[in-house]
């Protein structure tokens, strides 16, 4: 559930509510942190996959800005 003053990406306004008020911010680049939560006795190759790439991605240079729709 979105509260008063939440930070979304811009493909959520393609989803269509019309009970959210979106407002694009002044800022060229703005970043959030992304969080992964997974069980610490959780062993399963998939979960090795994407811990893995959140690794690549986590020690990757900042890309170029993502063209808005």
């Amino acid at each position: 559930m979105l509260g008063d003053d939440d930070l979304v990406p811009a493909s959520v306004r393609r989803l269509g509510r019309d009970d959210i008020a979106y407002v694009d911010l002044a800022e060229e680049r703005v970043t959030s942190p992304v969080l992964m939560s997974f069980r610490a006795e959780d062993r399963s190759p998939r979960l090795a996959v994407l811990r893995g790439i959140a690794d690549a991605l986590r020690a990757a240079p900042p890309g170029p800005p993502l063209p808005t729709a």
